[in-house]
């Protein structure tokens, strides 16, 4: 049974607490489906704030968004995470997440988005991913879905706010 948006808008978990708009990259579930569920909280907040003009509120809510989408990236590429992916990748992504800079994440601005280019990924990565496919079946393979974890639409909404706020 899907999740309600009241049950969104709630969420609180080891991580994650969307009412007090706070989030720990290192403490939060890796696992897709939890990425795609923190997403989706996060959406219906942002829709929520945006229908009741609270846009003082909106902005940590947006930031909060676009590090969970460069979060995403860097532990699973050109994924959505809409769909499973291979078990070594989430053992690798767990392995990203410990080794993941937030402060590395910038707040958004209109000049600046989560570009994806499925041919480039950074040697650490790579290397991380031999390893742990050396030990797995040959047959598992690296699942890239080429979509991206934040969308045109998301990049509207950010921008529809900090036109609100004036910047």
């Amino acid at each position: 049974m899907p999740e309600s948006n009241e049950t969104y808008l709630s969420l609180v978990e080891e991580g994650i607490d969307i009412p007090h708009c706070r989030l720990n990259l290192h403490e939060i579930s890796i696992r897709c489906a939890d990425l795609s569920r923190y997403r989706k909280a996060l959406r219906v907040k942002i829709r929520t704030l945006l229908k009741i003009g609270d846009y003082d509120s909106l902005e940590g809510y947006i930031n909060m968004l676009f590090a969970l989408g460069n979060f995403a990236k860097s532990c699973y590429g050109y994924h959505s995470c809409n769909s499973p992916v291979s078990s070594w990748q989430e053992e690798l992504a767990g392995i990203l997440q410990k080794a993941f800079d937030p402060t590395s994440i910038q707040a958004y601005t209109r000049d600046i988005w989560i570009e994806y280019d499925p041919q480039s990924s950074d040697r650490y990565i790579q290397q991380q991913a031999s390893l742990l496919m050396a030990s797995h079946s040959a047959d598992e393979t690296c699942v890239q879905d080429s979509k991206p974890f934040l969308t045109q639409k998301d990049r509207s909404h950010f921008n529809k706010v900090l036109q609100a706020l004036g910047k």
